[in-house]
């Protein structure tokens, strides 16, 4: 079989990976594993945001595994530090070209044919809002179905694909999502770990691919790599 491993951000693309990819590819072994973002030490940090250099030493120690048949990543683009290669560059218009800019620039730095390095946009909660109505299912909140799908409806860009949706900080998905529950009912917060694969999970693949056609092309790319 196949080894998959994926760099990722946290504890939720863990699970994401882990309940909703691997099921999907059952010919891959995916071993997802959170950025170290402080090494050495006795305690070395996991997951959030790390320096280009200390990123690219993970990436080549999982390269130099000869069981490695792929190295991929699952990471935030708003997350990602301005030291990563054409993370500065935002000439492209669209949210799938400043990220397919990112990922070539990170491609040719490293220059392996079993790396293929993928970004989010902006962040993993922009996959959840493809169906927002399923986040107010999962939380047992009729009332945030409409105020969640009004956000899809603020820009013609974002009606397109959520992926387009605003990577600052305070109008980021996961932001709005939290902001809306918090707001409409006082209280029922949404917890990106415990509620983020699982609403993905509901949403479905299928789902997310036609409407997210960034995360398509990487989804695309592993199914490639599933095959005899």
């Amino acid at each position: 079989m196949k080894r998959v491993f994926l760099l990722v951000e946290g504890e939720t693309e863990v699970a994401f990976v882990k309940r909703v990819l691997q099921p999907h590819l059952p010919g891959l072994h995916f071993q997802p594993i959170k950025v170290t973002t402080r090494p050495g030490g006795p305690s070395p940090r996991k997951g959030g945001s790390v320096s280009y250099q200390s990123f690219k030493s993970q990436v080549f120690r999982l390269l130099d595994n000869p069981v490695a048949t792929m190295v991929t990543t699952l990471l935030d683009y708003q997350g990602l530090n301005l030291d990563f290669p054409g993370r500065r560059d935002r000439t492209e218009p669209t949210a799938a070209g400043r990220a397919a800019a990112v990922q070539d620039a990170m491609g040719r730095d490293i220059q392996d044919w079993r790396y293929v390095p993928f970004v989010l946009m902006h962040e993993f909660e922009a996959l959840l809002l493809v169906k927002p109505e399923v986040i107010a299912e999962v939380l047992q909140q009729p009332r945030l179905r409409e105020p969640l799908q009004a956000i899809r409806k603020e820009r013609p860009e974002y009606a397109r694909t959520p992926e387009e949706i605003n990577e600052r900080a305070e109008t980021s998905p996961s932001s709005r999502i939290h902001d809306i529950a918090l707001r409409v009912t006082r209280g029922a917060a949404f917890q990106k770990v415990a509620h983020g694969p699982l609403v993905a999970e509901r949403v479905g693949l299928a789902a997310i691919r036609s409407e997210c056609p960034h995360f398509d092309s990487w989804l695309t790319r592993l199914e490639a790599h599933a095959s005899p």
